[in-house]
């Protein structure tokens, strides 16, 4: 532990719900304690005033832990897993990327920061933040309260992927809730319900999307069975039935194939100009999504994709 860990003053009654983002229960933390000062939070939490406030892959995550009391149930492993969108990203790294993004995120700020911005962006500041209406009436059934979920957060993940259902808009940007920590339960919540139709092509793209979502919190520590992910697709278009024949260089024949299954899908998918611009299987591409989607075209399940190997 650092000497600035040392001389921290523990903080009691913080805790964080499943599937909740670090700032989101900071947030609740601020209202529960009656905090009326962010930068005294902030100093509370991170030892700093201004902390780098970030959905996705907060820092100084190792100093909010060695803050919290003795014994707390929380560790640096499970805020990491649990409460960050590191499970998300990780896979897709190089080991020693996923090790740099790992310290960023849990250690002292003055590492140097693991660029998180060019190709691998999962929530955007100007985007409204979601909810779905039935989490709002479990969670408070089960905690007493509601609270921003971080996976309905991700870029274009529409559907719950526990109720099967829309997400709503909160009109509130991810921008000025960081800005002034605005917990869901201080917004107007609608309580309808729109149900994912199964007869709806997009729709169904949506619900595998969030469920792919949210397998990949589920594991723990998932990487590539062959060593890297530029190996792994190798093995995937060696073996799939569309691309065995091609060659794995061909870019533009495989960018023939997947226009091809696109248009007769009958929708454009938000990112499938991005998907055909840059592949994924690149050996250094980062985007998280955009693997979701390109292995949602090519319908391979992303265990199957996780365990395909030499032998």
């Amino acid at each position: 532990m650092s000497e600035s860990n040392q001389n921290l003053r523990y903080i009691d009654f913080f805790d964080l719900y499943p599937d909740e983002p670090v700032l989101s229960g900071v947030a609740r933390y601020r209202q529960k304690m009656l905090i009326s000062s962010n930068n005294n939070l902030f100093e509370m939490c991170f030892n700093r005033k201004k902390p780098t406030l970030r959905l996705d892959f907060p820092k100084c995550l190792g100093i909010l832990v060695a803050s919290l009391a003795p014994g707390h149930w929380l560790t640096e492993s499970q805020i990491l897993n649990n409460h960050t969108l590191f499970p998300i990203l990780s896979p897709w790294l190089q080991p020693h990327k996923r090790g740099k993004l790992r310290d960023t995120i849990l250690e002292e700020p003055k590492l140097r920061p693991y660029s998180l911005t060019r190709d691998n962006t999962l929530v955007d500041e100007e985007q409204y933040l979601k909810y779905c209406s039935l989490c709002v009436t479990e969670d408070r059934s089960s905690f007493g309260e509601c609270y921003w979920h971080l996976q309905h957060q991700i870029i274009n993940n529409e559907v719950c992927a526990k109720h099967f259902v829309h997400l709503k808009s909160s009109k509130l940007t991810l921008k000025a809730m960081l800005k002034h920590l605005i917990t869901l339960e201080e917004i107007d919540i609608d309580f309808s319900a729109l149900a994912v139709d199964s007869s709806d092509h997009k729709s169904n793209w949506f619900l595998q999307t969030a469920q792919d979502i949210n397998w990949l919190f589920t594991q723990q520590n998932l990487h590539p069975a062959s060593g890297n992910i530029f190996n792994q697709y190798q093995l995937l278009l060696s073996k799939h039935p569309h691309f065995k024949e091609t060659y794995f260089g061909n870019f533009n024949r495989l960018k023939d194939i997947l226009k091809d299954q696109l248009s007769s899908s009958n929708f454009i998918l938000w990112s499938s100009k991005h998907i055909l611009r840059q592949f994924p299987i690149y050996a250094d591409y980062h985007n998280a999504m955009h693997h979701l989607m390109f292995l949602r075209l090519i319908e391979c399940p992303l265990p199957i994709f996780f365990k395909l190997s030499y032998t």
